[in-house]
């Protein structure tokens, strides 16, 4: 399986559940600033899960919570590794 970029369409509140998220084609732009998540980088299935990711793993959803509590980009330690989950700027 590989990863791609999925952006949330989801109510507030279900940020959690990876069937609120939709595959995207390009990297977003979105990066960091509000605590409201624009996009993921998850593990892809399309003949599973169709245009949705597959269910999150527990490190994703902590990035997730993380992105909700301090609006930044996870994760954001060490600063230089690749971030998973971004917010919509502020």
């Amino acid at each position: 399986m590989s990863r791609a970029w999925f952006s949330y369409n989801g109510p507030t509140g279900g940020e959690l559940n990876s069937k609120y998220y939709y595959i995207i084609t390009t990297k977003p732009t979105c990066l960091d600033g509000t605590p409201n998540v624009c996009s993921v980088y998850a593990i892809y299935s399309p003949e599973t899960y169709g245009s949705s990711p597959v269910p999150f793993s527990t490190q994703l959803l902590l990035y997730i919570s993380n992105v909700k509590a301090t609006s930044s980009a996870q994760p954001s330690i060490p600063t230089d590794q690749k971030k998973y989950v971004y917010s919509y700027p502020g």
